[in-house]
């Protein structure tokens, strides 16, 4: 037996390992996060969650159907925080207003049988400690009311799902605030189009509405951030760029010439760069100013 052969009898059997799980958890009507499945057997997955997510993958594509139908959840990253109240399916509400530095997103966020809000936007931002001090400081309550939502980086599922049922149900404005990098870009670019390795449920995860609020490139300059705040670009960034600028924005006129922005400075700027104007920039006036004037793109 050669050694392709091996590898694909062990394939199929990470395969059927995966389809028995999903299969009991159908006919019992029991859920499992991706976790769960790995901490079944880890032996199977070579002891790498890596490989039983783009076995998961595989299924999904397979069976073309949403993660969700087969009873398998991811544990979610994302926060929320600010005017929002959910009531999941047993019943038990979650109102954001009652948690001073925001809250776990559920991690079966589908399954809410009921959204209520009184907000004007929402306001999606890339990272955690962004998130942490746009909330510590109530820019929600001060310039809202207002949603404010991280994924912590790159958005998982669940993340994306409740920016796409906020939007179906309330058609709110939807901002989004990321470094001025390409990976940034690239995390905005997921919330708006949607992903790769998502491709079949980018309809339900997608919103094409969402609005690049900041840190644009051309801010850079505009605001006179200092240069020892910025960071050159490397090799891999002006990789990225690139592609992006051949691929999923190509036809978006105005990000296409922000990210050309980007090359021609050969610079990036994180969100924190902003600190180097003032502690409270970010919040008492790039982002009340940017909102106010609608410089949005």
């Amino acid at each position: 037996m050669t050694l392709n052969e091996l590898n694909k009898i062990f394939i199929q059997g990470r395969i059927f390992k995966v389809l028995s799980t999903i299969y009991a958890n159908i006919t019992t009507n029991s859920h499992s996060t991706k976790r769960d499945l790995y901490y079944q057997d880890p032996k199977v997955f070579d002891y790498r969650q890596s490989i039983l997510n783009s076995i998961l993958e595989n299924v999904v594509l397979l069976l073309k159907v949403p993660r969700c139908v087969l009873n398998v959840y991811a544990c979610s990253k994302g926060l929320m925080a600010g005017n929002l109240k959910l009531t999941e399916s047993n019943g038990f509400t979650i109102d954001c207003q009652s948690f001073e530095m925001g809250i776990s997103i559920p991690s079966r966020v589908e399954s809410c049988s009921k959204l209520e809000t009184e907000a004007q936007f929402l306001l999606i931002v890339e990272k955690d400690a962004s998130f942490q001090r746009i909330v510590e400081d109530k820019f929600h309550e001060k310039h809202g009311p207002c949603i404010i939502i991280t994924g912590k980086g790159f958005p998982d599922v669940n993340t994306r799902l409740l920016v796409k049922m906020i939007w179906d149900k309330f058609k709110l404005p939807i901002y989004c605030l990321v470094d001025a990098d390409p990976h940034g870009i690239e995390i905005l670019s997921t919330y708006k189009y949607g992903s790769k390795s998502l491709c079949r449920e980018n309809h339900k995860l997608a919103v094409p509405n969402i609005k690049w609020l900041g840190i644009l490139p051309s801010d850079i300059e505009k605001l006179h951030i200092p240069k020892e705040a910025l960071m050159p670009l490397t090799k891999l960034d002006v990789k990225k760029a690139n592609r992006m600028l051949k691929n999923h924005i190509a036809d978006n006129i105005l990000w296409k010439m922000e990210l050309k922005v980007l090359l021609k400075l050969n610079m990036k700027a994180e969100i924190q760069c902003l600190d180097n104007i003032s502690r409270t920039f970010l919040v008492n006036i790039y982002l009340p100013k940017k909102l106010r004037h609608e410089a949005f793109i």
